[in-house]
C-alpha cells in the first residue's frame, strides 16, 4: 500500500474515487433540476389552463354601483340571470332578465320599471359588452334601440 496525501488528494484511489463521487453528485443534481423544472412546469399549467371562469364571471352574480351616472346612489344587482337597477336609493327599480351572449356580453331585456321618465319599456333589449376590468372597476359598452354609451361600474363588497 502507498501513502496517500488527504490535503490535496493528488495521488491514487482516493482522487479517482473522489472524481467517481463528484461525477455521481453532478448526475443527481442534473436529475433533481430536470425534475424540478418539470414540476415547475406542470404547476404553471395547471395554474394557467385550470381556471375555466373568464374575468367577466364576477358579473354572474354580485352588486355594481354606476360610477358615470347623475344619481351617485343608482346601483344594479345580478342574481341567477336576473339583474335588478335600483334608483334613488332604491325608490325606483328596473327589472330584466339576462341572457349571456358571450363570456363578457349580455343582452338584458327589460321585464318591468317604477323609474318615472324612462323612456324604454318592457321587452327593450339592453346590450352590455365588457371591454375591460381594471381591479374593480367595470368598463363597457352599452347599446339599446341605436343608442350607444360607454360606462363604468364599480364591484360593491
Amino acid at each position: 500500500m502507498g501513502v496517500y496525501d488527504t490535503k490535496t488528494c493528488s495521488s491514487g484511489p482516493l482522487k479517482d474515487g473522489l472524481q467517481l463521487l463528484f461525477l455521481a453528485l453532478k448526475k443527481i443534481i442534473m436529475r433533481i433540476r430536470i425534475v424540478v423544472v418539470a414540476v415547475l412546469a406542470a404547476l404553471v399549467s395547471i395554474g394557467l389552463f385550470s381556471f375555466t371562469d373568464p374575468p367577466c364571471s364576477i358579473l354572474k352574480k354580485g352588486k355594481f354601483k354606476y360610477l358615470d351616472v347623475k344619481d351617485k346612489t343608482a346601483y344594479l344587482e345580478i342574481k341567477d340571470n336576473k339583474l335588478v337597477e335600483y334608483y334613488q336609493s332604491g325608490k325606483y327599480f328596473v327589472k330584466s332578465d339576462i341572457k349571456w351572449l358571450s363570456a363578457c356580453v349580455y343582452e338584458a331585456t327589460m321585464t318591468q320599471k317604477t323609474l318615472p321618465d324612462n323612456p324604454y319599456k318592457a321587452g327593450d333589449k339592453l346590450k352590455v359588452e365588457v371591454q375591460k376590468i381594471k381591479n374593480d372597476t367595470i368598463f363597457y359598452k352599452g347599446t339599446i334601440k341605436g343608442s350607444v354609451w360607454q360606462g363604468k361600474m364599480l364591484v360593491m363588497k
